[in-house]
């Protein structure tokens, strides 16, 4: 879509509706992320005052008891953290992505150079691909490593395509001489 509106010779300019769209699919997956995170912190937090009910009954029954029922709330909680760093590291990838794609529109409309892209975005998109890589191995039949070697190609281009536009805004930016 974006290529088709780019090479519309009867407007004033490119159009950035194909951009819109990924920015509003980039909202829509941000907000899922967001009530998905709040759904596990719900679960976390009920199943951690239900240990510790069972932590206090344990621990009036034996004390080794009880160590092994701190011994899970402690597990719970590491789990939890873990959990949690990984929503935030996908909420902060969606979050740069639109700001992202912010930015381009604003220069495609304004005229404007802007190499505020975020290299986060791409590397963190360059260490998705590698994981996906990885999958290949567990995958069942050939359609599906093809779908996923297809994958990891669309996301290193990505990768590299946010390199690519930093480093050409980059040049005319640092150098408005040249």
């Amino acid at each position: 879509m974006i290529f088709v509106s780019a090479i519309n010779r009867n407007s004033d300019g490119m159009k950035t509706s194909g951009l819109t769209m990924i920015k509003v699919i980039n909202i829509i997956r941000l907000v899922c992320i967001c009530v998905c995170l709040g759904i596990v912190e719900i679960i976390f937090i009920i199943a951690m005052v239900q240990s510790s009910k069972g932590y206090s009954a344990l621990n009036d029954i034996s004390s080794t008891a009880g160590s092994i029922a701190s011994a899970g709330i402690g597990v719970l909680l590491v789990l939890d953290l873990l959990i949690v760093a990984g929503f935030v590291i996908a909420i902060l990838y969606y979050a740069k992505i639109i700001k992202s794609i912010n930015t381009v529109k604003e220069t495609i409309t304004s005229g404007i150079m802007s190499n505020k892209v975020s290299s986060y975005v791409a590397i963190l998109t360059f260490i998705l691909a590698g994981f996906t890589l990885i999958s290949v191995f567990f995958a069942g039949s050939a359609l599906s490593v093809l779908s996923t070697l297809c994958s990891v190609v669309s996301m290193v281009c990505f990768g590299i395509l946010i390199f690519k536009y930093r480093n050409t805004m980059r040049s005319p930016i640092d150098n408005p001489n040249e």
